[in-house]
């Protein structure tokens, strides 16, 4: 049953980053489902090893949608890796996760701008930062809310849950 839901969590957040996110931007900002979906894994997981289920969409954005291939991968690897350094062994609480899903789509906002300046396509960082990062911070930050209710109230199951995750 827990890998049917990593499966299913990896699969719906992949959906709705391709499909959803372009098509109603909030803001002027695509919301990241997948960065969402992989926050919600890792940080009640506790580990790494789940982030592949999600990999494998980001593998497939890259072959249908980016100019470089690795361009997804690198920025969804590089801010789940900062997110597992800031919320690792620590107890389950929301400003915790808050915190590492901002620094997390910090990370991924900079990597992503970084990867585009190397590949000959230059994006203004500044005003990346200014016009997008700063809304997507905020809207980010609210849907993180709903993101860690919906993950706590599906790994508080039994079928679902690690051996070694204790949530309080």
């Amino acid at each position: 049953m827990r890998y049917l839901f990593l499966s299913l969590s990896a699969l719906i957040s992949l959906i709705l980053n391709c499909t959803l996110s372009p098509n109603i931007p909030v803001f002027g900002v695509q919301m990241d489902f997948v960065l969402l979906g992989l926050t919600g894994v890792v940080f009640f997981e506790d580990s790494l090893s789940s982030i592949w289920y999600s990999m494998i969409g980001v593998v497939v954005m890259d072959v249908f949608f980016a100019r470089t291939y690795g361009f997804y991968a690198l920025q969804y690897l590089v801010a789940v890796m900062v997110f597992y350094i800031i919320t690792k062994r620590k107890k389950k609480k929301i400003e915790l996760y808050e915190a590492g899903l901002l620094a997390s789509y910090l990370v991924r906002e900079i990597t992503g701008v970084l990867v585009c300046f190397l590949s000959d396509n230059p994006v203004n960082l500044w005003e990346r930062m200014l016009h997008v990062t700063l809304k997507g911070i905020v809207i980010h930050a609210i849907l993180g809310f709903l993101t860690y209710y919906l993950y706590r109230k599906a790994y508080e199951q039994r079928l679902i849950r690690p051996t070694n995750l204790d949530i309080d």
